[in-house]
């Protein structure tokens, strides 16, 4: 579990993020610049709040648990995807948009730190994603951004995950395409591969592996998205029929180009190594 002397560390003040943040008695963070303070809630996790009280509400949001099986083909790829990268241990991590926090447990995760703009349990920093992250430049060994970059009205975050990257270091982001509104209103965006990889390549990152979704589209991960509820909790002619779709899906597979599935896709899964 991350600690308040690993965050202490790094955590800066987000109107100018070379200012470091000092511990003001248990509970405060102060910027010895501005004077701007920020509330510490909580030590264990260690959570502070650069929001003043906001709540988004997605935290009444219906959520799948934290049992891979009960996940929908997309966040179980987006769970395989991770796993093969092979982040060691030992490395310091940001899980930025964490959210549930779902993969920190399930990859063994302990020296990861997250950020959300919403109070999760285990959210360590909650900061607007849409501006300047309170953490100090080239601190970070990876970042994790799944499932983020749709929620957040412009693509600043990805500039922000650069500057906290250490050089040769790697951004993790998957990213839905072909997918329904959710999370609303905080859903803002699909981005094609086309703009995904050209915005990574001039902020200075070289593309180590991309590849689309590897269901047929968008038909099987909306399918399985929207009636995951009766799939996965018992409805059994939703389970029969789902089967039955499941089979078909695979002989679609078959015959589908790889082409038609990078243009045709439930979303994208990329890992970008920071080179400059």
């Amino acid at each position: 579990m991350i600690s308040l002397d690993q965050i202490l560390s790094i955590l800066v003040c987000p109107d100018h993020t070379s200012d470091p943040l000092i511990l003001n008695g248990d509970f405060e963070m102060v910027c010895l610049l501005c004077t701007k303070s920020f509330k510490v809630l909580n030590n264990s996790p260690v959570k502070i709040d650069f929001t003043n009280g906001f709540v988004s509400g997605l935290l009444n949001v219906s959520r799948i648990g934290g049992n891979p099986k009960h996940w929908t083909n997309w966040r179980q790829e987006n769970l395989e995807f991770l796993r093969g990268r092979n982040i060691g241990k030992d490395k310091l991590g940001l899980d930025i948009g964490a959210g549930d926090s779902l993969f920190h447990s399930i990859l063994n995760l302990d020296n990861l730190m997250s950020i959300d703009f919403t109070n999760y349990p285990e959210t360590n920093i909650i900061s607007d994603l849409n501006f300047n992250i309170p953490l100090a430049s080239s601190s970070f060994d990876y970042i994790l951004m799944t499932n983020l970059l749709e929620h957040l009205y412009d693509s600043f975050v990805l500039e922000e995950a650069y500057r906290l990257l250490k050089k040769n270091s790697y951004l993790y982001i998957t990213v839905p395409f072909l997918l329904g509104v959710h999370n609303a209103p905080y859903d803002y965006h699909r981005y094609t591969h086309f703009y995904l990889i050209k915005k990574l390549e001039l902020l200075g990152f070289e593309i180590e592996y991309f590849s689309p979704s590897g269901d047929l589209g968008s038909f099987e991960t909306l399918v399985e998205h929207y009636f995951r509820f009766p799939i996965h909790n018992g409805n059994l002619p939703a389970k029969i029929i789902w089967q039955v779709q499941k089979v078909i899906n695979f002989l679609l597979k078959i015959a589908v180009p790889v082409n038609y599935r990078l243009e045709y896709t439930g979303g994208y899964m990329i890992s970008a190594k920071k080179i400059t």
